[in-house]
């Protein structure tokens, strides 16, 4: 069985891979004479020009919540900082060193499937933060906002801040791209199958009136654009990719029934079970082919309609940056968190200067310090001795 099958605390089978991409509207961008971007610089180029022969849409839709504050801040904080790896990976003598990988671990910036090829120590990434070997009040970070800033909300629908309706908004030629990931490949496909007819749930369910009339139009995807310049450290752009598709859980009733559900999982996500759900979820009489891979399936030899493959067999994988353990934008501590949020979005409008939210950003770091390693399991002690293993203490 090839499907990853993470154990505990319980079972979370994850038989497809995700990647994010950008998803744009080709009869625009073809109108307007712009290619898909491969720069940061590109995009902002493109936008400028297709708001200004088309000053009815938006260049871009995204939403504020997962998309720009999590996917692409996490996409773009690793051309600045990916060494970061180098300093928070567990090294001779830690309690989570494993000679078999981190003894023949070196850290290679080219190499975008880093990850899964080192262990983390946690303990060394807050001491390095504490000893301001990692800091974030610097010039690196200032440009990323200002590269950011570029974009959003300049160019951006004016939902931005408001809602996650750029899906739809993409459907109604209101925006001309948007980030999304290879889930929405095959459920793009069946939307612009159907776009003139679509039922009244599948309206009601994208929030689009009923009155609506829409208009198929050709698509396509791009990988993420870099952002490029003196300051960006890491030229080739990764994206976010991991593992998705069905979660499943066991409800723990007792040692007999949990082993009778786990060997069903086991059945359920290799080769014979995942094609016969497959196969069963096609022939649904409730929903007929609303089966759609959420990316490329991972458990060999289960085969998936020709339109769907080819459509996954297009996924380029760039490398995974998703680690929150990377991420300094975001807090563990919801009030500093949502002030986070805000700081960022007055940098992006212009109400405070890049570095302004730089400077922010490290003293909101010192200031809570010590909150933020307590949420992480850890002490001062954990911080000063990486031997040290903090869930044995």
């Amino acid at each position: 069985m090839s499907c990853l099958l993470i154990a505990s605390p319980s079972p979370e089978p994850r038989c497809q891979r995700k990647n994010i991409l950008w998803f744009y509207n080709k009869d625009i961008l073809d109108k307007v004479g712009v290619a898909p971007p491969k720069t940061w610089d590109e995009l902002e180029a493109a936008c400028e020009k297709i708001e200004a022969a088309m000053p009815e849409i938006s260049c871009v839709g995204a939403n504020y919540i997962w998309k720009l504050n999590q996917w692409i801040l996490e996409i773009y904080w690793d051309q600045y900082a990916r060494d970061i790896i180098d300093i928070a990976r567990c090294k001779a003598g830690d309690y989570c060193y494993d000679e078999e990988v981190d003894g023949k671990f070196v850290f290679d910036p080219n190499n975008v499937m880093v990850e899964g090829t080192y262990n983390k120590n946690f303990s060394r990434y807050y001491a390095a933060i504490r000893d301001g070997q990692i800091k974030f009040d610097t010039p690196e970070m200032a440009d990323m906002v200002r590269n950011l800033a570029k974009i959003y909300p300049k160019y951006a629908s004016p939902s931005l801040f408001v809602d996650s309706t750029e899906y739809s908004q993409f459907l109604q030629q209101q925006v001309a791209m948007i980030i999304d990931g290879t889930w929405s490949l095959g459920g793009l496909t069946r939307d612009m199958r159907s776009l003139t007819n679509l039922t009244a749930e599948r309206m009601k369910q994208l929030g689009i009136s009923e009155t609506t009339k829409l208009q198929p139009f050709t698509w396509g995807t791009f990988e993420n654009p870099a952002m490029t310049g003196p300051l960006v450290r890491f030229p080739n752009v990764r994206s976010i990719e991991s593992a998705t598709g069905v979660y499943a859980s066991i409800i723990d009733k007792s040692a007999e029934q949990t082993e009778l559900a786990l060997d069903f999982l086991m059945f359920w996500f290799s080769q014979p079970g995942y094609q016969a759900y497959v196969d069963g979820d096609l022939r649904d009489p409730v929903t007929p082919g609303g089966y759609s891979p959420a990316g490329p399936v991972m458990v060999k030899g289960v085969q998936i309609p020709e339109e769907y493959q080819k459509l996954m067999d297009s996924v380029q994988m760039m490398g995974n940056v998703e680690n929150g353990l990377f991420l300094p934008h975001r807090f563990p501590i919801e009030n500093l968190d949502k002030e986070a949020m805000n700081k960022l979005k007055d940098a992006l409008e212009g109400k405070i200067t890049p570095e302004d939210y730089a400077a922010w950003l490290q003293k909101a770091w010192m200031d809570n310090f010590n909150e933020i390693i307590t949420k992480a399991g850890l002490t001062q002690e954990d911080l000063d001795n990486p031997a040290r293993d903090p869930a044995a203490n």
